[in-house]
């Protein structure tokens, strides 16, 4: 494990820590102030069962939390736990492939090239809240996990992997090769909603392009599917977070319905 730490703030990026990796939190620290609201006491409690070192100081400033940014009046140094290599993640994917049980690893999703940590961010917490277990990065040219990137994810990078990949193209090709299905998010294919794709079963890959160029001709052409949303607003499109958590809550919807609805 990585003794690397990044200094994170924010209510609920602590929060979502204590709760779900407290053994990441390597100490705590909040103003003076914080914990006269219910919920702020509610998380010093809960900081002090789970046994995380918190401490009262004057200015956060002084720990390294960049000035303007909203701390909500509390940080904490997290050690790093979220990266994987490539060569772990195809570990774990053939460990779930001789276990016939993909559900293990995915859906994932692939980040080419998304350079704004608020972006980032965003992807990371809407993937969470639909059921992603790893997201896939490029190990240059992407924006890098920071306290910008953990606030903006509300703390959801505590219940995920980043792979980081040296080669998006290469490693799409390794899934290929085992039967993954690649899908790519396009918005100018208005001829493919993303309803009109069979998106319930877990080995696919949702391939999101960066904010300006969106997905690469070379990438583009390994998918098996491109699929747009539909919108009814005069708008050209969705930014990459927003169009990721609609493909994502979509696939969810297709996933339990193949689960709980009977096939006629």
């Amino acid at each position: 494990m990585s003794n690397r730490q990044v200094i994170a703030w924010g209510f609920h990026p602590v929060r979502e820590f204590a709760l779900n990796a407290p053994e990441l939190l390597e100490k705590v620290i909040y103003l003076p102030s914080f914990g006269k609201k219910k919920r702020e006491k509610g998380l010093l409690d809960l900081l002090r069962r789970k046994r995380v070192e918190a401490v009262a100081v004057e200015r956060l400033i002084d720990f390294g939390i960049p000035q303007g940014v909203v701390h909500q009046g509390i940080g904490a140094f997290v050690r790093e736990s979220w990266h994987l290599s490539e060569g772990e993640f195809l570990s774990n994917l053939t460990d779930a492939l001789d276990g016939l049980n993909a559900a293990h690893i995915g859906p994932i999703v692939v980040c080419d090239g998304i350079t704004d940590p608020q972006n980032f961010g965003s992807v990371i917490r809407g993937a969470v809240a639909f059921g992603i277990r790893y997201i896939v990065c490029k190990s240059k040219g992407g924006a890098p996990v920071t306290g910008t990137v953990i606030k903006a994810s509300s703390g959801a990078i505590a219940q995920v992997k980043i792979v980081v990949c040296g080669n998006i193209r290469r490693f799409l090709m390794e899934l290929k090769a085992v039967g993954w299905r690649l899908i790519g998010l396009m918005p100018d294919r208005e001829d493919c909603p993303v309803w009109g794709e069979d998106l319930s079963r877990f080995d696919i890959a949702f391939i999101l392009g960066g904010e300006h160029k969106g997905v690469r001709r070379q990438l583009a052409s390994l998918c098996d599917a491109l699929v747009s949303i539909p919108m009814e607003g005069r708008l050209d499109s969705l930014n990459v977070a927003q169009a990721n958590s609609v493909v994502l809550y979509e696939a969810l919807r297709q996933r339990l319905l193949s689960m709980f609805v009977p096939k006629p």
